[in-house]
């Protein structure tokens, strides 16, 4: 009897081992959670560089289409904007006329050769035969490229700046991931990407620039909750309203521009506390520029949108240049 005793006590104590034994080591699997404690501290790892080039991108393609836009609603404005090369274009181009004048020059003898030779055809086909070999060389002098060459030439530079983003993208995906990106905002943005790639390869101006827009809201508003960037995310709020109201005022919904211009002055206040070292010069002119947009909008008049449109979204440019440069000094 006494054994049996012993033995049920023996049975128990060991049970009481086992499960004080689980417990410990719930505890210890328990405990890898509270250890992430840059999420504790509210720190964000600072942006790689592949995040900064998809951005790049998006502005580029964003700019390219705008171009597009311009030239065949303002050409005048279009005319403006391509008047102020990238470094390096203007060499590349004067290179490049040259070599292309040269060569018009060269068919130019060829054609007068030919013409003396065959003068005895009669004048009908000589001034043919003129006016074919003075057109060809039009065609390739100066720029050297007809309009619809250069128009395909805008897309290929469209489609360039999509395929590097695609590519950026799969290099900064997993690192995103790593770093927290809700899959809310992973969605967004490659529902955006999906979009916006249809509509280059349609070649559709006007649905390619809304998709833009919203590739760059929901890029910019999901970098800053995982990544420290080297700009506050309220100038990226401003950004995105103001190109939505200026692409809801060239669909002439005037409704919504009032609507997008007005959220955009919201996070302004939130971002001008914030630039309190940036020239307060330039502070001023942002705010003004964005107040004569707004103002350019309730008018509904098309033409100073654009115009008040261009000078606000230069500052917001120049700002977003310096507050970049402070943070990279700090």
């Amino acid at each position: 009897m006494f054994c049996k005793k012993r033995l049920i006590f023996l049975v128990v104590l060991i049970i009481i081992l086992n499960l004080s034994l689980i417990g410990c080591g719930q505890k210890s699997k328990s405990s890898p959670s509270q250890k992430p404690q840059s999420e504790a501290s509210g720190e964000k790892p600072k942006a790689p560089k592949s995040a900064e080039t998809i951005l790049k991108d998006i502005n580029s393609l964003i700019g390219e289409l705008d171009k597009r836009n311009k030239t065949a609603k303002a050409p005048w404005m279009a005319a403006k904007s391509s008047d102020q090369p990238a470094a390096g274009a203007e060499g590349n181009s004067n290179h490049s006329s040259g070599n292309h004048t040269g060569q018009g020059t060269a068919q130019g003898d060829a054609a007068q050769g030919s013409s003396e030779q065959g003068g005895s055809e009669g004048s009908a086909s000589g001034s043919s035969s003129g006016m074919k070999n003075s057109g060809a060389p039009a065609m390739t002098s100066g720029k050297g490229q007809s309009s619809a060459e250069q128009d395909q030439m805008q897309w290929q530079k469209i489609g360039m700046s999509l395929m590097d983003i695609h590519e950026k993208w799969n290099e900064l995906e997993p690192e995103a991931i790593a770093a927290g990106l809700p899959a809310s905002s992973r969605n967004g943005f490659e529902n955006a990407l999906q979009r916006l790639t249809q509509s280059v390869s349609e070649q559709n101006t006007d649905a390619s620039i809304t998709a833009a827009i919203d590739l760059f809201d929901q890029y910019t508003s999901g970098l800053s909750q995982i990544f420290t960037l080297s700009t506050p995310p309220q100038l990226y709020q401003v950004q995105y309203r103001t190109m939505a109201a200026l692409s809801a005022a060239d669909r002439e919904d005037w409704t919504a521009a009032s609507d997008e211009i007005s959220a955009a002055l919201e996070p302004w206040g939130l971002l001008k506390a914030q630039a309190k070292k940036v020239d307060n010069k330039l502070l001023v002119r942002c705010e003004f520029s964005l107040q004569d947009l707004k103002t350019a909008i309730s008018k509904m008049d098309p033409t100073m949108v654009m115009i008040k449109g261009d000078i606000a979204q230069a500052n917001l440019k120049n700002l977003e240049k310096k507050l970049s440069q402070g943070s990279q000094g700090k």
